[in-house]
């Protein structure tokens, strides 16, 4: 109900004039609208993720390893945490490597200890709800991916790049089902 991309960024910003001084932010550095909003705390207290080599955590490789898991390599920039590390995670595509390294991003911004082995129990079990990128196979081994909750033109397109991946991934023909 909030109109435009315009009026969510404005609402979303909300939280940001409410943070105490010296609070630490976790962003999509890849997002030009949640940058601007970060813009006004200092390097010490912006922690980011995405693709961009500005991003603190940084993915620099993702391979589907089969229809349930992906691997992502991220790159961590910030001097107490940098490195590289592999993440497993049943989340599909770039949305789903996003999320995981949102989720680091956020523990290591919080100071918490994770080992790889608790990141890989967290991030290796089966994950979403029904109409949200589920991924379905009928007895003749179609695939039907069913991502029908939240369709807005941005959560399509994302949904396209998933299903490509997929049906490259295990040789498949794509075809797209769309509807109202």
């Amino acid at each position: 109900g909030l109109g435009d991309l315009d009026s969510i960024e404005d609402e979303e910003s909300a939280m940001y004039r409410h943070l105490a001084d010296g609070a630490r932010v976790v962003g999509l550095v890849d997002d030009w609208r949640v940058m601007r909003q970060m813009a006004v705390f200092d390097e010490a207290q912006r922690w980011t993720y995405g693709l961009s080599e500005h991003a603190t955590h940084r993915i620099i490789d993702r391979v589907a390893l089969d229809r349930e898991r992906t691997e992502v390599q991220i790159e961590r920039k910030r001097a107490e945490k940098a490195g590289k590390i592999s993440l497993r995670t049943r989340l599909f595509g770039l949305p789903g490597a996003l999320a995981s390294v949102a989720a680091l991003t956020v523990a290591d911004a919080l100071n918490l200890s994770v080992q790889p082995s608790i990141a890989l129990a967290a991030l290796d079990r089966q994950v979403g709800e029904a109409g949200r990128l589920r991924v379905l196979e009928r007895s003749d081994r179609a695939l039907i991916i069913d991502d029908c909750y939240n369709a807005n033109p941005i959560s399509m397109r994302s949904s396209f790049g998933v299903a490509q991946e997929l049906a490259r991934t295990e040789s498949r023909r794509l075809v797209f089902v769309l509807g109202d």
